[in-house]
């Protein structure tokens, strides 16, 4: 099974080998895996329209998500110092918790995804 093209690559945190590629459109992870993993599903190249350029290769993207914590580029990207994401539209999912939602969402631990969601900052 091959990634989503629109999905987001994040690393949940520095020091973990755990990925999720986040689907914007539904609000919510798409795959969740260690690099060897989501590497071998990710498509070969990201973006038709540059099928040349080796920025959005498999291995450039999860290059960058493991410098930056994504492999989206410019504003949108969910980055170390993100404040976090909006999980289904309704809750609020700290940059902190990323790995430990990761982690409780791969074995469906519903108390423990729900315990990561906290109200928004702002």
């Amino acid at each position: 099974m091959r990634l989503s093209r629109s999905g987001e690559i994040i690393k949940v945190s520095r020091d973990a080998d755990l990925y999720m590629e986040w689907v914007h459109t539904a609000d919510g992870p798409g795959r969740i895996g260690t690099r060897a993993e989501i590497l071998a599903i990710l498509p070969a190249h990201f973006h038709d329209e540059c099928p040349s350029c080796q920025c959005n290769s498999a291995e450039a993207r999860m290059a960058r998500a493991d410098e930056t914590g994504s492999d989206f580029r410019g504003d949108h990207a969910t980055v170390w110092d993100d404040n976090g994401l909006v999980v289904e539209g309704r809750w609020w999912l700290p940059r902190e918790n990323f790995e430990a939602f990761a982690r409780a969402t791969l074995v469906r631990d519903g108390v423990a995804i729900r315990a990561q969601f906290t109200e928004p900052d702002n």
